[in-house]
């Protein structure tokens, strides 16, 4: 992203914060902040998390970078599409091996039957390439 552009992205913070029954504040605490202010902006995308803050809210809320930072990550990828469009299916492809998409959807209590034969299908997936990269299949 440029940096002369001032624009705001849509996230999952609060969202997640909220399933993890942190307060803005406690969260504050854990990243080394004496007020909520910054909490505030990260959660209404009028501020975006330098790396070490990412990654550090990465770990706080166990969620990859990606899932909590979605419309940031989907803004990131189609500029280096524009750029570069091989680079978008070699890093989904690379990527996807590393993090199930359906992770948060098995958190819900409530799942329809399609969900789950999505979830079965996908999974069935990750381990199909997971043996084929390391030469089981």
């Amino acid at each position: 992203m440029k940096n002369s552009q001032k624009t705001s992205f849509g996230n999952q913070l609060e969202r997640i914060r909220l399933n993890k029954n942190l307060s803005s504040k406690q969260v504050a605490r854990l990243l080394g902040f004496k007020t909520t202010g910054p909490i505030t902006q990260f959660e209404s995308g009028m501020r975006t998390p330098d790396l070490k803050i990412a990654l550090k809210l990465a770990l706080i809320y166990d969620v990859p970078i990606r899932v909590m930072l979605d419309e940031y990550y989907e803004a990131c990828r189609d500029e280096l599409h524009h750029q570069t469009p091989s680079v978008e299916s070699t890093a989904a492809t690379s990527y996807s091996l590393g993090f199930c998409s359906f992770e948060q959807k098995l958190e819900q209590k409530v799942l329809t039957q399609s969900e789950l034969r999505k979830i079965r299908n996908h999974s069935a997936g990750i381990i199909r390439k997971t043996g084929e990269r390391l030469g089981h299949i």
